[in-house]
């Protein structure tokens, strides 16, 4: 590894570039050095202790639980759909609590507001699971290749272009707000984040189908909280 500070960002991004298309953090050298050893080797003289830091954090293996965290591990991570089904069982499970353990006729504390509540729940499952099957479903915006490489290439510097804007995986000129997804393996339009709860990206297609999904499921769930409330106070109220 080079002991020289300016290329520090440079081999830094090559090798979370390396890691998060499934590189190995075990290799070794010739010499039977892991990466940990060589960043040990670092001259903190030249090195400040927060890059040397940030080194170790890279190589040292992470969980690829993508729920729990708020940045996508350094590692190859495929796409699965898990978390859907348990995100859909969860909701299905929710539903069936509220709708088949309260539906006893016990409405006799504001039983407007009962009937109300009921009401609104019904309209926003008819609302957020049209929302939520195509955030899914849709393809959230992927650029489509225009030219073969060599043209691409042609065209990037022509209109003088940072090779940043180059997508070598999809072969195509990237947009200000695009990002290649390493778990799709596909160049999206407005990249938000790939979300595992809908197994998909979020992008110029599907973001605001996920919007209306995510303030729809609140307002659901709010619903439940204050029918649950008022459920339980009619029980207690009106013991026999």
């Amino acid at each position: 590894m080079s002991q020289d500070p300016q290329l520090y960002l440079d081999y830094k991004r090559i090798m979370k570039e390396l890691l998060f298309n499934g590189a190995k953090r075990d290799l070794v050298t010739q010499l039977g050095e892991t990466c940990l050893d060589l960043v040990a080797q670092l001259d903190p003289e030249q090195f400040h202790q927060s890059q040397i830091d940030s080194l170790k954090v890279i190589f040292t293996e992470q969980n690829a639980n993508l729920c729990l965290m708020k940045h996508r591990p350094l590692k190859k991570i495929t796409k699965s759909p898990t978390v859907l089904l348990v995100g859909l069982f969860a909701f299905l499970l929710i539903c069936w609590s509220f709708y088949w353990g309260m539906w006893d006729g016990r409405k006799r504390l504001m039983p407007k507001l009962h009937d109300a509540l009921y009401l609104l729940s019904e309209c926003l499952i008819g609302l957020v699971l049209p929302a939520y099957l195509l955030a899914v479903c849709l393809e959230p915006g992927k650029l489509q290749p225009k030219y073969d490489f060599i043209w691409l290439v042609d065209d990037l510097l022509e209109r003088g272009l940072h090779l940043d804007n180059l997508c070598v995986y999809d072969q195509v000129i990237k947009s200000e707000t695009s990002f290649h997804c390493q778990i799709c393996n596909r160049c999206v339009e407005n990249f938000d984040h790939h979300c595992p709860f809908i197994n998909n990206c979020l992008g110029s297609r599907n973001h605001k189908y996920f919007l209306v999904f995510v303030f729809g499921y609140m307002v659901f769930l709010a619903t439940l909280t204050v029918e649950s409330f008022r459920h339980v106070a009619d029980t207690y109220i009106y013991r026999d």
